[in-house]
């Protein structure tokens, strides 16, 4: 790990890029920097995230930006802070307590994605393609997979791109401007909306949104929900569905972690996905090869995003019950399923089985056609559900006695738990949000804050 030392650093594989300024700009220009530099097999960077030293005048760092270089972060090959010796480079994420929650989100899903890394980790390793790879590696003969330079290509299936402009500030968006490829649609995980391939957007993002887009159809390889290192052997798997119709694959690389033994030593775990008549079929096969060390059984789940509860779920061939408080941990190692209305997900937990077994997970719907939700609901729901504690803040400043919110406002904002509690009709509750009357209402309020008013408005909308 070294410092930049001319083309001919590439030799070395992993490099720190220098002391970096905080800025907008500096940001902006990394997804380009790190891209391109696959292009000379030197795939491995490390950038100060947040910035290395602030610019010339510059007193304090800026919460937000340090946010966005965070979830900026997840989508890069080395994920590190580091900066030079300066107060005024302040980088302990409990010492900005509004932006917290965002930043513990980006460095949870890095460490969720740790299997899909690790996995085109190998690839790079057998091919020279690194992880991070620009678009016209896929479409070449596109003249905008050349100039649209602030998106790539993360492992097989993530487009990824940077948030590099601070938000309005009031409304509380950000715009990322993004060209789709074609060939595929692709799932913005943040908001879940489904973007046609060969389409142009300026969409809105507030802090909490790490905008990623996920293949139409495709299976990503996650680590289990409780990881909290990288340093112990696991053999817990997840497995992140997204809607789409499409066939898809993905492979699952493992090694000892610890040794020079990965160039002989090491398995492979091969996942398929298709569809007959209303069942999606998820197919996990025998693990193949080995290294030292490795567990001999696998601890598996499935997260199916924006897809409605189904009618039944199987795991080679035995039903699985569902069950209420299955949404967000399995129940004394239990085979469950739950489903969670905020997220408008269906979660599957299985039960311990040896990993030299094949697991086949079918998951029936009554109607596959209307199966999955990719419009953008789910986004709404957490915009707004966030936004509660400022409209309460807001009309109790207006000191009506025993005032409510809006019902409409309500709505909205209770709707994943309405869903959790009856996920069975999650149609009819997302039906019933009524965006227009909630709006509406909150602008019937002469004396509530313009502000406001604009900022809750302006955040029903995913783009510009």
């Amino acid at each position: 790990y070294h410092r930049w030392g001319g083309i001919g650093s590439h030799r070395y594989q992993v490099g720190f890029s220098g002391d970096v300024l905080a800025t907008w700009k500096a940001l902006a220009y990394l997804p380009y920097f790190t891209a391109t530099a696959s292009n000379a097999c030197y795939g491995y960077w490390g950038h100060d995230i947040g910035g290395h030293q602030q610019a010339k005048g510059v007193k304090e760092s800026d919460p937000e930006l340090y946010t966005r270089w965070l979830q900026s972060g997840v989508f890069t090959p080395i994920f590190k802070t580091h900066s030079t010796k300066d107060m005024n480079m302040e980088k302990r994420f409990w010492m900005f307590p509004d932006h917290f929650d965002a930043m513990r989100e980006a460095i949870r899903l890095r460490y969720d994605l740790s299997p899909y890394i690790y996995t085109a980790a190998r690839q790079a390793y057998d091919t020279g393609v690194s992880i991070t790879r620009p678009l016209y590696y896929y479409w070449p003969e596109e003249e905008k997979a050349y100039q649209w330079k602030e998106e790539f290509m993360f492992g097989d299936d993530i487009l990824a791109t940077t948030v590099c402009a601070p938000a309005d500030k009031v409304t509380g968006l950000a715009e990322r401007p993004m060209w789709f490829p074609e060939g595929t649609d692709w799932y913005d995980v943040s908001t879940g909306i489904m973007y046609k391939g060969g389409s142009e957007h300026t969409l809105l993002y507030t802090i909490d949104e790490n905008p990623y887009f996920v293949k139409s159809g495709a299976v990503i390889p996650m680590a289990g929900p409780d990881i909290m290192t990288l340093q112990k052997q696991s053999n817990e798997l997840r497995l992140f569905v997204v809607p789409g119709f499409e066939e898809s694959t993905a492979t699952v690389y493992e090694d000892d972690g610890n040794s020079q033994g990965y160039d002989t030593e090491y398995t492979l775990t091969h996942i398929s996905k298709k569809f007959e008549g209303n069942a999606m079929k998820i197919t996990v096969a025998p693990r193949e090869g080995s290294y030292q060390g490795m567990p001999g059984t696998r601890k598996m789940s499935l997260v199916l995003d924006g897809f409605y509860a189904p009618s039944s779920i199987s795991v080679n061939g035995v039903d699985v019950e569902y069950s209420r408080f299955a949404t967000y941990q399995q129940e004394e190692g239990k085979q469950v399923w739950g489903y969670d209305g905020n997220q408008l997900q269906i979660k599957v937990w299985l039960e311990e089985m040896p990993a030299d077994q094949q697991i086949e997970v079918v998951v029936s719907f009554e109607d596959l056609g209307s199966s999955m939700t990719a419009d953008g609901k789910r986004g709404l729901i957490n915009r707004i559900m966030k936004m509660t504690p400022e409209a309460k803040l807001r009309f109790s400043s207006l000191r009506i006695k025993d005032f409510q919110l809006p019902s409409e406002l309500m709505n909205i904002a209770q709707c994943g738990s309405y869903i959790t509690e009856d996920p069975f009709n999650a149609a009819e509750y997302i039906e019933a949000m009524d965006i227009k009357a909630m709006i509406d209402n909150i602008n019937s309020w002469e004396k509530l804050s313009p502000d406001f008013k604009a900022k809750i408005t302006a955040q029903t909308s995913f783009e510009r």
